[in-house]
């Protein structure tokens, strides 16, 4: 079983099934909601059972999760937008973590989730201290451009950007795509509250 199978047989399920949700602008915890679903049924395909899928996980019972900068060194608390692990019960506990965002998100807060992506991704050192996370085998970060309905995939591995391209969300028979801002444009117009005197 490669992890990379698990994101994309999910990968692949959510661009089929979710373009209604990127032609309505939808926000990106809906987003993450849905790809989190389909991450779900893929690692039980795959014999994770012992393992969640969970959105925006921080411990807080035990903590929040932090990490530390690869090159300043300063704490970063961890809220990921989806992480596959064992919540800390199995030896080998971090696996996947993805991070996404849309295209007119602000691009000091896309950087800030490649940086995350790449300390979580490096390996644990020896004596690592135990409130720091990393060692997560895969990170993905995904950018959805809204108007032309494609998703940017970015891979980490140690620390490092390993790959990326692009991809199209599919588009049902009979949907009305054909403009770049179809989210913008199919919006009802607004109605006027003030009043005529």
């Amino acid at each position: 079983m490669a992890l990379e199978d698990i994101f994309h047989e999910a990968l692949d399920e959510f661009l089929a099934r979710e373009f209604a949700l990127v032609r309505k602008d939808a926000h990106e915890q809906s987003l993450c909601g849905r790809l989190a679903i389909y991450m779900d049924h893929a690692k039980d395909r795959h014999g994770l059972e012992d393992y969640y899928v969970d959105v925006e996980y921080n411990r807080r019972g035990e903590g929040r999760k932090q990490i530390l900068h690869p090159v300043t060194g300063k704490h970063i608390n961890v809220v990921c937008d989806i992480l596959l692990h064992s919540r800390g019960d199995l030896e080998d506990d971090n696996l996947i973590a993805i991070e996404m965002k849309k295209d007119d998100a602000e691009d000091e807060k896309k950087q800030g989730d490649r940086d995350r992506l790449k300390a979580l991704t490096l390996p644990i050192p020896q004596r690592g201290n135990p409130d720091y996370v990393c060692g997560y085998q895969i990170g993905y970060y995904l950018e959805v451009h809204i108007g032309n309905a494609t998703l940017l995939i970015e891979e980490y591995r140690g620390g490092n950007l390993s790959q990326s391209g692009t991809k199209d969300f599919a588009r049902p028979e009979g949907s009305r795509s054909d403009s770049g801002l179809f989210a913008r444009l199919e919006s009802p117009p607004r109605r006027s509250t003030r009043r005529k005197r």
